[in-house]
């Protein structure tokens, strides 16, 4: 999975449920692809709206956000989060850190991507023969994308010794990344250097390389800034899809009174992304184990809150959907 996702990532997304905290990010909404491909090619798009009724939108990431809210929603909801500590081996029946700990789990996943940390101590390592590729990649601030309705498309174009991507993201910036053989992209990176090599490949593919005429190649940490500035979500949450939200019940953005049966005792929360919890003031996160117990209920239902203490009981009083708050 990389900065362009498909529907049917957001499936799955929404199953755990992290997609409401994704879509309130301001990601860029993606639509489908266009693509050029061949001599001469023109331009062509297709859609996801045309093959997925659930999800006929998809979005562009910027991956260090998107990563760190998996990561919260990961903690949010039960899992021990160990940060700044990497993994030096696998052991049956866990791991080992690089500060010697040893952590215990029932399965370990090897998510290190291409540094394949289990398949390379074990030699489970196979090449495949129709997938020697090698990519370079870089980001660009300015210049422009594709007209409506697809300037969220990610934009593919083939030329003469590969492919190049343009993915638009949010701030006006764009992920630029071109696909060669292995063997070609190695010599000549060797010839050129890296830095040459890639902007060679850009201007390769006319379409792209005029979309990003004016545009200025930046360091990754910049961008990462950038979008963290123009970051395009509100407090407010005007930014939140509300038809996305049903009405009447608890979702995202209600306001909710509850009795705690066991405790005897009125509370009153407000449901809110990761970024907004407070909880001494009663903001609680939709994938907190009260807010997942109160998601989807309405006045007068009660229901089981399963907590490290045990199974509560609450009943709810008074329910204000974001569709009723004020402003």
């Amino acid at each position: 999975m990389g900065e362009s996702l498909l529907p049917a990532t957001l499936a799955l997304l929404d199953d755990i449920g992290v997609l409401p905290f994704i879509e309130a990010e301001g990601f860029v909404r993606k639509a489908g692809a266009t693509m050029s491909w061949g001599r001469e090619a023109e331009p062509w798009s297709w859609y996801f709206a045309e093959t997925n009724r659930r999800f006929p939108h998809s979005y562009q990431v910027w991956r260090p956000r998107f990563d760190q809210i998996l990561l919260e929603h990961s903690a949010r909801s039960g899992a021990r989060v160990r940060q700044g500590e990497a993994v030096r081996s696998v052991h049956e029946g866990g791991v080992e850190v690089a500060s010697g700990a040893r952590v215990e789990a029932a399965m370990v996943v090897d998510a290190t991507g291409q540094g394949a940390l289990v398949a390379t101590a074990r030699g489970l390592q196979e090449w495949d023969p129709f997938f020697r590729n090698l990519a370079v990649y870089g980001y660009f601030a300015g210049g422009r994308h594709l007209d409506p309705p697809d300037d969220g498309n990610i934009f593919l174009e083939s030329y003469e010794h590969g492919w190049l991507w343009k993915i638009p993201l949010a701030g006006g910036v764009s992920s630029v990344g071109a696909v060669v053989d292995r063997d070609y992209g190695a010599a000549e990176i060797r010839n050129r250097g890296r830095e040459r090599f890639f902007r060679d490949q850009v201007a390769a593919a006319t379409r792209s390389s005029a979309m990003l005429e004016g545009a200025a190649k930046e360091r990754q940490d910049y961008v990462g800034a950038l979008l963290a500035k123009k970051k395009k979500r509100l407090a407010d949450m005007r930014m939140v899809d509300l038809t996305k939200i049903r009405p009447g019940v608890v979702g995202l953005g209600s306001t909710v009174v509850v009795y705690d049966i066991d405790n005897d005792k009125e509370t009153q929360y407000y449901l809110v992304t990761s970024e907004d919890v407070d909880a001494p003031n009663g903001k609680i996160s939709t994938t907190s184990p009260i807010g997942r117990a109160l998601m989807g209920k309405q006045p007068g239902d009660v229901t089981e809150v399963r907590t490290p203490g045990g199974v509560r009981e609450m009943e709810i009083l008074k329910l204000k959907t974001i569709h009723e708050q004020d402003g």
